[in-house]
């Protein structure tokens, strides 16, 4: 991955780990409210969300992996741990590059 896309993936991080913050605080308040997020920034975070899956993905489909079988079980990884392995790869695969 070049500069700007680890620099998209790493905002939408960001942006998912403050929307999720605003869920909880809201959840703490009696009685719960509707997310006081502004909707610009739910829009923006799905908008970047998006985008980093399809970076992750494209990633996933260029990298040379020594187990021909490991990119399928990332994608099954990804696929059944709702968003937690996308991180994991993002961290361990996707910000390193790739090998020649």
């Amino acid at each position: 991955m070049n500069r700007i896309e680890k620099t998209v993936l790493l905002c939408a991080l960001i942006s998912q780990i403050m929307v999720l913050a605003l869920g909880i605080h809201d959840l703490g308040s009696e009685p719960p409210q509707p997310s006081s997020a502004p909707s610009w920034l739910l829009g923006v975070t799905m908008l970047l969300g998006l985008a980093a899956l399809v970076l992750i993905f494209r990633d996933l489909y260029k990298r040379e992996f020594e187990n021909p079988n490991s990119k399928v079980t990332w994608v099954l990884i990804m696929a059944f741990t709702a968003g937690i392995g996308i991180v994991v790869y993002a961290f361990r695969h996707a910000m390193h590059p790739r090998p020649r």
